[in-house]
């Protein structure tokens, strides 16, 4: 069976509090992607509660539009949100989880750790099989830029 968690990880020069808040800043997303896939925040809050939705306008050849919701949300140290297409409340596209854990190292610095579920995720498999590789680079991409954010 395939893995249906891909993780990265990377020790971020900033506190748990300086990086969690940029991460609840959906409006703040396309500062740290490392995909280059996001554009900016369509719709949503200024910052992010457990429960909130957002959109945010993408970009991967063609333009289009994702909706997340906050799934998870653990104030300066977990934020996790859901990608996917609803109807009535039902899940019936995507469905891939992306997840923030923060832990403080104690010397002004975070370890981060940033995952992609597809625990939940219809067509798990085959998003697996053509986007894991990508994504876990996109990942340590992203990472990247939140050090160089936090660095300059």
């Amino acid at each position: 069976m395939a893995k249906l968690v891909h993780s990265v990880q990377r020790v971020i020069p900033a506190s748990p509090d300086a990086v969690f808040d940029l991460l609840a800043r959906p409006s703040q997303h396309a500062v740290f992607d490392g995909s280059g896939t996001v554009q900016s925040a369509v719709k949503g809050p200024e910052r992010l509660g457990l429960g909130d939705e957002f959109s945010m306008a993408m970009k991967m050849g063609v333009k289009y539009a994702t909706t997340s919701r906050v799934v998870e949300f653990e104030e300066g140290r977990r934020i996790a949100w859901q990608t996917g297409l609803r109807r009535n409340g039902r899940l019936l596209f995507g469905g891939q989880v992306w997840r923030f854990e923060l832990t403080d190292r104690g010397d002004g610095s975070t370890l981060v750790r940033q995952s992609f579920d597809l625990t939940e995720a219809k067509a798990a498999p085959v998003v697996n099989r053509l986007a894991a590789g990508p994504t876990e680079a996109n990942m340590r991409a992203t990472l990247e830029r939140l050090a160089d954010h936090f660095a300059s």
